[in-house]
């Protein structure tokens, strides 16, 4: 599945009652020989997000992500994430474009030098996106195409790895031979993500690992698991009927178990879970498809869903041991909004919760970093949390100089990866000084049809802070919105509509001042201006672009909030 979602603020707050994970945890509470820190942490990635609390319950330290959009987008998107749900490295899938992946590869691999989090570039469904390469663009040997983009991924940085999706029965594809994939090329794999696309497939699947193995010889396999009611998106077998329920429930953990063999044999290196979402099955946005789900069916696939992952849990338990004692912050990262210089915020409460199976001993809660004398705290937290509870941190925010200011909340204690730290933000405003921000600094459009509109984002708030005077115009699409004084805040929305399969990119700028360059914004198709050096630069279309820029008495710096949207082509990933 292509494409980052960008958590909203709900969606980053943990679900507080897990019931039936907590069940289990009561049989750690009243089971004594349990040690105080967890025997393993389990190799376990997810594709998407998922609360805080199943974070550390899964251990996460790796995570999956799609963007087929450009690589300076998407490093704004994977550091975002990396911020929000604490892990340290993305496994990252971009689109398979003859025009475009090797070259955004090969920026991947010159940002991958000074942000280490970027640990792996890759395709996801790599036979499908040959097929189609070879169908909708003419090209006869697609595999070229991977070729280019692996040796890009390894230009700048040869220890980026590189990695791609495959099915059981894309084992024995064409698209895999020597005359389109040489050996060669094939050699330079590092990892595959080997999935299952029919259910009763799974009991073979140390079989297909073999297979895998034979194909790409370096390659170390992840075993994807489909880890949601997938009734409705495929039959259980080849030209077959669905699966019941029950068969549903009971091949997905007879697949899970033998790959939690393969793990510990260290014939597969790890365990991937498509989707994320754990905590947040009922808001998977892909439920809204009935292709995934019959709308009838919802609350089944919903429940069903909740149900597999019981059983995964359980699972892992039983294969790891309990995980001990667990650190979970919520939200995260913690961002203030504008504050004076000199000037104290309300508090902000950061909630920390132990999920875990036995008590939390806390040494030490403190804030450090760069600006860390412009935030303090207060928390209620005992020495010791108990499973299952929580305590406070109140944080507040006194910025010393006028920007952005950073620091972070760090929490040392005996729980896995400890310390564990969280990102504080805020901005110091000056007041006497007119200023424009942006409280969305990225919007990012779920694919859409071609020749369709989606519906609109909201662009975010514009806050302005003036003291003495100061009139700010903002104009998107043409149209000059209300003027805003102080006090006043003003929603955006933004539409992105699809001409072509081409990758688009749009943004929209706010200048403040009255001199200085226009920015441009892609944002409608039935007006024409031309499109600065910087952008034609970035963007093969730099045609049909339409004004966007804010106005303001004073001269200040501009922020910017990207918007970022691709049409869906071809099968989709399941």
């Amino acid at each position: 599945m292509e494409g980052i979602h960008v958590l909203s603020k709900a969606q980053r707050q943990p679900r507080r009652h897990v019931i039936w994970y907590f069940a289990l945890l009561l049989i750690g509470l009243i089971t004594p020989q349990f040690p105080a820190q967890a025997q393993t942490l389990p190799p376990i990635l997810t594709w998407w997000y998922n609360t805080p609390d199943y974070n550390a319950i899964l251990g996460l330290t790796n995570m999956r992500l799609g963007c087929s959009s450009t690589p300076d987008f998407c490093m704004t998107e994977m550091e975002q994430v990396v911020s929000s749900q604490d892990i340290q490295r993305i496994n990252l899938s971009i689109r398979m474009d003859p025009a475009t992946s090797a070259n955004y590869a090969a920026q991947f691999s010159q940002w991958s030098l000074t942000h280490p989090f970027l640990y792996d570039v890759g395709f996801d469904d790599l036979v499908d996106r040959m097929w189609h390469l070879q169908n909708d663009y003419g090209i006869a040997q697609p595999g070229t195409v991977v070729t280019d983009t692996i040796n890009a991924t390894k230009s700048a940085n040869p220890s980026l790895k590189f990695s791609a999706t495959m099915y059981e029965e894309q084992l024995g594809s064409p698209f895999l031979a020597d005359s389109n994939l040489p050996p060669s090329t094939r050699a330079n794999f590092d990892y595959i993500h080997l999935y299952i696309h029919y259910r009763q497939d799974g009991p073979n699947y140390a079989s297909y690992v073999q297979q895998t193995k034979a194909i790409f010889p370096n390659a170390k396999i992840i075993a994807g698991a489909y880890a949601y009611d997938r009734i409705d998106y495929l039959p259980c077998s080849p030209g077959g009927i669905p699966c019941t329920a029950q068969q549903e429930q009971d091949l997905f953990q007879q697949l899970l178990l033998i790959q939690l063999n393969e793990l510990k044999q260290g014939i597969v290196g790890q365990i991937e879970f498509f989707p994320g979402y754990f905590g947040l099955e009922a808001q998977w946005p892909y439920w809204s498809e009935a292709r995934r789900c019959q709308p009838t069916r919802l609350p089944a696939c919903i429940a069903n869903t909740i149900a597999m992952r019981q059983n995964a849990l359980q699972d892992l338990t039983s294969a790891f041991g309990p995980p001990g004692p667990l650190t979970s912050l919520s939200p995260r990262p913690l961002q203030f909004p504008v504050q004076n210089v000199a000037t104290t915020s309300g508090a902000s409460t950061v909630t920390l919760n132990n999920p875990g199976t036995a008590p939390l001993n806390i040494s030490s809660i403190a804030i450090a970093g760069g600006n860390s004398s412009d935030f303090s705290q207060q928390n209620s937290c005992p020495a010791t949390l108990a499973p299952n509870s929580n305590c406070s941190i109140n944080i507040k925010f006194s910025p010393a100089a006028v920007g952005t200011r950073t620091a972070q909340l760090v929490v040392t204690d005996n729980a896995r990866r400890s310390p564990h730290s969280m990102d504080l933000s805020g901005i110091g405003a000056s007041p006497t000084s007119p200023q424009l921000l942006l409280s969305a600094t990225a919007l990012g459009f779920q694919d859409q049809t071609v020749g369709t509109k989606s519906a609109p984002l909201a662009a975010g708030s514009i806050e302005q802070e003036i003291r003495r005077s100061g009139v700010l115009t903002f104009y998107v699409a043409g149209r000059c919105q209300s003027s805003l004084r102080s006090s006043i805040t003003s929603l955006t929305r933004v539409r992105c509509k699809r001409e072509s399969v081409t990758q688009r990119s749009p943004s929209i700028r706010a200048r403040t001042g009255s001199r200085g360059p226009q920015r441009l914004c892609r944002l409608s198709p039935d007006t024409n201006a031309a499109a600065p050096s910087s952008w034609r630069s970035r963007n093969s279309d730099p045609t049909r672009y339409r004004a966007c820029r804010a106005r303001e008495t004073r001269r200040r710096p501009d922020r910017s909030t990207r918007v970022s949207g691709s049409p869906p082509r071809g099968r989709r990933r399941s």
